[in-house]
């Protein structure tokens, strides 16, 4: 059974998206940080535009990226990583910093090497 490509498109809305939230910006920072406009912004992170290879060079320099990063398709969560992360980081919370980020490392790992091993059957 022949495999599809990866939507590398969707793959960047999703990563712009992440990356922005995780940095705690609002779609109008990061417009102002990568000279967009707010809407220009949202229409990317909506899928109603598909941004050209200078707007993906302005958005990761406005999130302090490499443009590859936007496209990796390695470095993609699996879609309910980050809040299956949350939870167990979550029970932690009163353990010292480091070992939450320990375990977070080590929850990362295996989650990424499951999904691999999930793309892999046939």
């Amino acid at each position: 059974m022949k495999r599809e490509p990866p939507d590398i498109e969707k793959i960047a809305r999703g990563r712009i998206k992440q990356l922005r939230k995780e940095q705690g910006l609002t779609q109008e920072e990061l417009a102002e940080r990568a000279d967009l406009t707010a809407e220009a912004v949202t229409r990317v992170e909506r899928g109603a535009r598909t941004p050209t290879l200078k707007t993906l060079g302005k958005l990761a320099h406005g999130l302090g990226v490499s443009p590859g990063e936007l496209v990796d398709v390695e470095a993609t969560d699996p879609p309910k990583l980050s809040r299956h992360l949350a939870k167990i980081v979550s029970k932690l919370e009163d353990e010292d910093p480091s070992v939450q980020e320990s375990a977070a490392e080590l929850v990362v790992t295996f989650l990424r090497g499951v999904s691999r091993i999930g793309d892999a059957r046939p």
